[in-house]
């Protein structure tokens, strides 16, 4: 994918990624417009406006950054093989999400549950499962509770700003 400019098939590429449908993305990362306009984008008849490739590559970087982070819980540093992450906690629905992720919404339950199909399909010995306890110590949990430091530090800043 070339950071400098998407095309559209790119744009649905990353969209189906991301586990969004047309009607979700044009809303959610569309803000608002309608759905024959994301499908405009996708159909490549219009241009994709920069401000939506802005917010899609920062949903990319989220994304990588979270697989990331969940490898390297994953990995043995003493054999340098990857160990099993065990049972994910995976959202059917946005209403499930929700109840454990309150400040959450749903643009981030589709990227948790990209994350964790990824990590299911590609990650090795992990399973998924709609009804075990979340492991409130993984990366994963602490970054859709927006408690890893990078996010902690961007709200600190975010309200240094909103406080002037």
């Amino acid at each position: 994918m070339s950071w400098l400019n998407m095309n559209n098939v790119e744009l649905q590429a990353i969209r189906k990624i991301l586990m969004l449908e047309v009607t979700e993305a044009a809303d959610v990362i569309g803000d608002g417009v309608s759905s024959s306009t994301w499908q405009s984008w996708e159909s490549g008849s219009l241009a994709i406006p920069d401000e939506i490739q802005a917010e899609i590559y920062s949903l990319c970087q989220m994304r990588e950054t979270l697989l990331g982070e969940t490898f390297k819980e994953l990995y043995d540093k003493n054999d340098g093989s990857f160990n099993a992450v065990g049972t994910l906690r995976y959202y059917s629905t946005l209403k499930a999400f929700l109840i454990d992720y309150p400040e959450s919404n749903h643009l981030c339950w589709r990227l948790h549950q990209s994350v964790c199909s990824s990590l299911f399909a590609e990650g090795g010995d992990v399973e998924l499962s709609t009804d075990i306890p979340l492991d409130k110590r993984k990366y994963i949990y602490k970054w859709f509770s927006f408690s890893t430091p990078e996010q902690l530090e961007h709200k600190r800043i975010e309200a240094l700003i909103n406080s002037k």
